[in-house]
């Protein structure tokens, strides 16, 4: 849900609750001042310099949308640690990924989290990193279909089978230096 008002084709947050309500807005060189109805000051902003610029004071936010502006490259790893260590190592991967940025990826894979458990995250990244695919798409349809809880980590590793000689190696060298015949 949106909590900006729109003046001169810039943003400027107002607190959540006011959505849906008309506000006045108070206009000087410097600084824009958001009322509401009855004139109570809700929020004072800078002014924008140019059309499309936002501002936006955390606390005007709902409590899930302010949590995604803490996010940063350097906070991201210690969150996803938080879930689990196959979450943590997903995000560790994608923030060490170049030449593109993947933050935004991580942020999303993160948010995973508050759609489904954090445990059903965990094990979806899990899962994604023994079968080698931890892409945003792949761990969501995971989720989705709640594949993560009914399929197996990993395949078990193929035992080798014991190599079987028809002759010793004795005979096989005596073969190739051509001093032996095959029965």
């Amino acid at each position: 849900m949106c909590s900006h008002v729109t003046f001169e084709r810039s943003y400027y947050s107002a607190p959540a609750r006011y959505v849906g309500q008309p506000l006045w807005v108070r206009a000087g060189l410097r600084d824009i001042r958001l009322f509401a109805r009855d004139f109570t000051l809700l929020a004072t902003h800078p002014r924008a310099g140019q059309a499309g610029q936002r501002f936006t004071q955390p606390d005007h936010l709902p409590a899930h949308l302010a949590e995604a502006l803490t996010l940063t490259r350097a906070t991201c790893p210690a969150y996803a640690a938080a879930i689990g260590p196959a979450t943590h190592q997903v995000v560790v991967d994608l923030l060490a990924a170049r030449p593109l940025d993947r933050f935004r990826t991580a942020v999303r894979i993160l948010h995973l989290a508050e759609r489904f458990t954090p445990a059903r995250l965990e094990a979806a990244c899990a899962l994604g990193l023994a079968h080698g695919d931890v892409q945003l798409g792949t761990l969501k349809r995971m989720l989705e279909a709640g594949l993560e809880a009914v399929m197996p980590l990993a395949l078990p590793p193929p035992t080798p089978e014991p190599l079987i000689f028809a002759r010793s190696p004795e005979e096989l060298a005596a073969a190739i230096a051509g001093g032996a015949t095959w029965n």
